[in-house]
């Protein structure tokens, strides 16, 4: 019968005995290569993995990215319009109004809504409209009506200068050069 400490040693990683081959301060750098070849061989076990849900999904591809354009796009639109119509809903039974008369009353309350939306928005913003309303107009004088003739004749002298220096490479020239 083998003693307990015999197998103990069977039981013990064969990787102490590399660390005893080694200088002394080797080890640092040699578990610093295991750590980094662990790394690069689990990202390169990621991207193994990762191309093969490609491979797998690539015939659900297409409807995958419809649904979730669509997704994206139509789902704020449907999430306002069910909150909008559930407000009105409430609001015609709150009042006590009839489905049919609401009905009919809709663009006039939503023209009213719309109208009283823009009236908030404008009280709110006044100055900054203001300040566009009379920066547009100015900026439009000055660039096309004061400085657009000095504009256009630098334009076309730096064009002329460019015509000048092309014609200096004519063809003659660099031959003769």
């Amino acid at each position: 019968m083998a003693s307990p400490s015999a197998s103990r040693e069977f039981l013990r990683s064969q990787f102490g005995n590399v660390f005893q081959i080694l200088p002394e301060g080797h080890d640092k750098a040699l578990k610093q290569a295991f750590y980094s070849t662990a790394a690069t061989l689990f990202v390169v076990l990621a991207c193994l993995a990762a191309v093969a849900v490609y491979h797998i999904l690539l015939p659900f591809l297409r409807p995958l990215l419809w649904a979730l354009l669509c997704g994206t796009v139509l789902f704020p639109l449907k999430y306002r319009l069910v909150t909008t119509s559930r407000q009105w809903l409430s609001g015609l039974r709150k009042s006590g109004t009839p489905l049919i008369l609401g009905t009919v009353l809709l663009p006039v309350t939503m023209a009213d809504s719309v109208v009283t939306r823009g009236a908030t928005i404008v009280q709110c913003y006044v100055v900054p409209l203001a300040v566009v309303a009379v920066l547009l107009p100015a900026l439009y004088f000055l660039i096309y009506i004061w400085l657009g003739q000095a504009f256009l004749d630098t334009l076309l002298a730096i064009f002329s200068f460019f015509d000048n220096v092309v014609g200096y490479f004519h063809a003659f020239w660099v031959r003769f050069l």
